[in-house]
């Protein structure tokens, strides 16, 4: 199990992601997100039983660098990938500057979590997500994503997928809530 790494800011009353992030943040989230990379390959390896990830370490000369591990052949997963990066910057893109002006001027920090299956049979999907991490003095926002991309969609892995993501989500306390909402609701307006 891996530990949230937005539980302090959730416990120390935090709710505006227009504030300063947590001092530690950016390591926090390092450390959650490397985990749950590490997590996500070693239960897809006991899940495949024969395919083994391939770590490529690489660095970004603006800075920053990441962890892509890639596994092929194996005998569920075709190909999968799961990447770690984590980059840092002076220029922030012109669409975040026009989302969030407050941000002109600072430096950027952003890391995530990515993955991408491709399994052998075509009667299991094919899956996406990825789990982000934004920071630029004191704009600061969690994202990300999941999918499936069914060959032959049956109804039940339909409601077991979306019922299981419910689940999850269900189990977020009501300041988690208030805090990614708040979050959300600065990134959109």
């Amino acid at each position: 199990m891996v530990k949230s790494p937005i539980t302090g800011a959730i416990a120390s009353g935090s709710s505006n992601f227009s504030s300063a992030p947590p001092a530690d943040s950016r390591q926090r989230v390092s450390a959650f997100l490397r985990q749950l990379q590490d997590n996500i390959c070693r239960g897809l390896e006991a899940v495949d039983g024969q395919g083994i990830f391939q770590e490529d370490l690489w660095r970004r000369q603006e800075g920053g660098g990441g962890r892509s591990r890639i596994m092929k052949a194996g005998n569920v997963f075709e190909q999968g990938g799961v990447g770690f990066s984590e980059v840092w910057g002076d220029e922030l893109p012109s669409s975040i500057l026009v989302q969030r002006p407050e941000a002109d001027g600072h430096s950027f920090h952003v890391m995530g979590t990515s993955m991408v299956l491709h399994p052998r049979s075509p009667y299991i999907p094919t899956v996406h997500l990825n789990y982000r991490y934004f920071e630029a003095g004191p704009v600061w926002w969690f994202g990300g994503g999941i999918d499936l991309t069914p060959y032959y969609p049956f109804a039940e892995d339909v409601v077991h997928f979306h019922q299981t993501l419910k689940d999850a989500c269900d189990r977020i306390t009501l300041p988690t809530i208030q805090l990614l909402s708040t979050g959300v609701m600065n990134t959109f307006t």
